[in-house]
């Protein structure tokens, strides 16, 4: 039937793109801002132009009140079959862009500020956890989540989505570009397995070089010049193609589980969790450099202290890392941590196994790691010590305003990973954490198979912990302030014969 309303407004959308393309965009805006809409096209075709109008004028208030409509009328736009992941990723596009808006003003537009940048990052995943997404939506969802994770510091993170990125899209020459520019930031000299790192950016340079369309195109001159000034061996240099995976040898039964164990979780230290082409013997310690600012400034008692926290700080690690692929590995009969109950203890714990205890006690070594790298943060930056990781960043339930002036990426993505830890997407570990430190009467609370998921989950965020605080040390963060990171702006993505007649 026709509906003389329905028909006004699709006139009027098209009289606003004409309005866009001729570059009148306040125009545009004021012509269709008001105009209430009656179909769902109609309303996706509005928050288009809305979008489009927003970030050309570079205007947070148009962009934000797109947010508002798209959000409001979610519901109507997920009872259309297949449109589910199309919608999500336009919200973490939208929150993208509220990351980039903020960024004009402030160089380290991200740092302490989470709220768009874990908004983006939880819609992305809400995308990639659709069975239906096409490899177009997931691609774009992967290479979204790794821009939000490198704003946030989150550089190591930020690898890994890039390389399911190019597994789609192997050809991406903006995504090659991307790690091979993260991958010269993380190649410090100190780096056990350097020489395989660089010889893998040096192999996806060769990939982009390839896929070069335009000769005039310079990104990738920049990129090798960079590579070469890394002082990358002549042998790198003349072995075409990748450096091979290598193949895991071990000795026994347990060495193979625990190997297999560790690559599996990402749970080796300093192992690159995104090409998989290095020694998996290799790099499972990191060492601070002695010369580094530290030492360079006169400071040698400070470097000490530094380096005394780490080496505590890999110790307690790989041991509770320990624990925790021995419990799991059933095919071995365990003698050890037996633990002395006393006769209340028993009877509130009766329905635990050895393993529930085993795991208890390899989490809370990795738990007690937070107070370790508060020490470390609080030395590293001349801080009054503090008593335990939450004083350090929180005061109550606020974040402490000193830190907003803080450029480090790898401090900020040390904070990162507590808050969400503390009230972000992995809760349930601080949750785990109150159970566990609370006593015996309320572990009933906890079973064994959510406390083992638990535990590689929080071993593998205290990883990149590890890892951070030697890259923030190696990379001299305390002094340096040029740090490079994606700005995306991305268009409302809207295929328009997917809601034609809806």
């Amino acid at each position: 039937m026709y509906n003389p309303v329905v028909e006004n407004f699709t006139l009027q959308i098209e009289s606003a793109r004409s309005l866009m393309k001729d570059g009148q965009y306040r125009k545009a805006f004021d012509l269709i801002v008001n105009q209430d809409v009656q179909s769902l096209p109609d309303l996706l075709g509005k928050i288009e132009c809305l979008v489009d109008i927003g970030f050309v004028l570079r205007d947070e208030k148009i962009l934000r009140y797109s947010l508002y409509l798209l959000e409001k009328h979610g519901s109507e736009v997920l009872e259309v079959a297949d449109l589910a992941p199309r919608y999500f990723l336009n919200l973490g596009h939208q929150y993208a862009n509220m990351v980039t808006l903020s960024s004009f003003g402030d160089e380290h537009y991200g740092f302490f500020k989470r709220v768009e940048q874990v908004k983006a990052r939880s819609f992305y995943e809400k995308v990639l956890s659709y069975d239906s997404v096409s490899d177009e939506i997931a691609f774009e969802a992967y290479k979204g989540l790794g821009q939000m994770y490198q704003s946030s510091g989150r550089g190591l993170e930020a690898l890994s989505e890039y390389q399911k990125a190019l597994k789609l899209k192997p050809a991406s020459r903006e995504i090659l570009h991307e790690k091979i520019r993260l991958m010269l930031e993380y190649s410090i000299p100190s780096l056990p397995n350097r020489e395989e790192f660089l010889q893998e950016a040096w192999a996806l340079m060769e990939k982009s070089i390839s896929y070069r369309e335009e000769e005039d195109d310079q990104e990738d001159v920049i990129l090798k010049t960079r590579l070469l000034n890394c002082g990358i061996q002549r042998h790198i240099l003349e072995t075409p193609g990748e450096y091979p995976i290598r193949s895991v040898i071990t000795n026994s039964e347990e060495e193979h589980f625990f190997t297999k164990f560790c690559v599996t979780n990402s749970l080796y230290l300093n192992l690159c969790t995104f090409c998989r082409k290095c020694d998996f013997t290799m790099g499972d310690t990191m060492a601070l450099s002695s010369s580094s600012l530290t030492i360079m400034q006169g400071q040698k008692k400070r470097f000490v202290r530094l380096r005394d926290i780490y080496e505590q700080l890999q110790r307690k690690y790989t041991s509770g890392r320990y624990i925790l692929s021995d419990t799991l590995n059933s095919g071995r009969h365990k003698e050890y941590l037996h633990r002395v109950f006393t006769e209340d203890d028993s009877i509130k714990t009766k329905d635990q196994s050895s393993d529930f205890f085993q795991l208890a006690s390899a989490f809370q070594t990795a738990w007690s790691l937070w107070d370790l790298a508060a020490e470390f943060i609080s030395v590293y930056w001349d801080l009054e010590p503090s008593s335990d990781i939450h004083t350090l960043f929180y005061k109550g339930k606020e974040i402490r305003e000193e830190w907003y002036s803080r450029t480090s990426p790898s401090l900020h993505s040390i904070f990162d990973l507590y808050s969400d830890c503390l009230v972000g997407k992995d809760k349930s570990l601080s949750v785990t954490q109150n159970i566990l430190h609370g006593g015996s009467s309320d572990w009933n609370k906890l079973n064994t198979a959510d406390l083992k998921q638990y535990c590689i989950l929080l071993f593998r965020q205290m990883n990149r912990v590890i890892q951070y605080l030697g890259i923030m040390h190696e990379r001299n963060e305390y002094s340096s302030a040029d740090w490079d990171f994606p700005r995306p702006l991305y268009n409302f993505v809207i295929i328009k014969e997917d809601i034609n007649s809806k």
